[in-house]
């Protein structure tokens, strides 16, 4: 599971080997650090401004401060894309790049889905399938109907969904799913133990999400509370928040029994926090350049880059 090479739909582009961003050449990329990024659409990139997804924001810190070697950051996500293919992505394609660095974005709430989640191959397109054409134009005509939306509106629609979900079949869950975070657990060991055997290092980036350490009483956040349960219809919007900070401790556990280097961004846990996202979990462009800046730093730091004496990271 991977961007299909040459894709483009109005400012998100995949260059000819399946990466999000600019063309690269493969005789380029041997002689430069790779530094891969991966996970799903909170590093692919949804709502940031064009060229400010996290990963590129990173590639031109890392450009600028890096005086000794050329990085180059190749942004492998995919909307949706679940750990394990994060794992059959890295034995199918990724290794075979050699990277110096691989930076996986978990994002744990997957694990609140419908089923956990696994590898499971599309079915081949058929004679009835929908054209590509015609899928951009109802994501398109969504959008907009979305965006002229008012937004007590908009929430009751969202409200209406959840409960037609939960009445349909995703029955909300009797209590935590502890057996969904230790499948969370068996998967990201999997990967650190493949990605230790083929010798590629790796580091974990805690996931976040705009609500801090509380739920706000404000109607505003109460309604992206709303939208995140939408998502996401067998958990409250308690339980995302109290499965998130289990997973952020499972894996905070396993960087440091592994080894592997961990990326914790500086977001407060205050009500400022929102500023830095779009929806519950997506970055703002503010947002995005907090998590290139802490990915950068960890990354100077695990290539040994050495930095100029006039350079040093600015991100504002």
């Amino acid at each position: 599971m991977h961007g299909r090479p040459g894709a483009s739909y109005r400012h998100f582009r995949i260059n000819t080997l399946g990466f999000r961003g600019p063309e690269e050449r493969t005789d380029s990329l041997a002689m430069s650090a790779v530094v891969i990024a991966t996970g799903s659409s909170e590093t692919f990139g949804l709502y940031e401004s064009p060229e400010h997804e996290w990963p590129r924001i990173a590639q031109r810190l890392l450009a600028s401060s890096c005086a000794d070697q050329r990085v180059t950051v190749l942004n492998a996500a995919t909307a949706g894309m679940s750990q394990p293919w994060v794992s059959v992505d890295l034995q199918n394609r990724l290794a075979a790049l050699h990277p110096r660095l691989l930076v996986y974005y978990l994002q744990p709430t997957q694990y609140l889905w419908d089923q956990v989640p696994t590898v499971r191959y599309p079915a081949k397109p058929g004679a009835g399938d929908q054209p590509a054409f015609a899928s951009r134009v109802a994501f398109r005509l969504r959008t907009e109907i979305k965006d002229a939306t008012p937004g007590w509106l908009l929430d009751a629609l969202r409200r209406r969904d959840t409960e037609a979900s939960r009445s349909s079949g995703a029955v909300p869950f009797d209590g935590f799913p502890r057996e969904r975070l230790d499948s969370l657990d068996r998967h990201l060991g999997a990967l650190i133990a493949d990605a230790k055997r083929r010798a590629i290092p790796l580091a974990l980036v805690i996931p976040y999400h705009r609500f801090g350490d509380t739920i706000s009483t404000s109607v505003d956040e109460r309604q992206w509370m709303n939208a995140w349960e939408r998502q996401v219809p067998k958990a409250s919007g308690h339980l995302l928040m109290q499965f998130t900070d289990s997973a952020v401790a499972r894996i905070r556990n396993a960087a440091r029994d592994s080894g592997v280097a961990l990326v914790d961004a500086a977001f407060p846990q205050s009500r400022q926090r929102a500023q830095y996202f779009a929806d519950p979990v997506h970055f703002s462009d503010a947002g995005a350049a907090v998590v290139a800046d802490s990915v950068a730093r960890v990354t100077i730091d695990l290539l040994g880059c050495r930095q100029a004496s006039s350079r040093s990271l600015h991100l504002r």
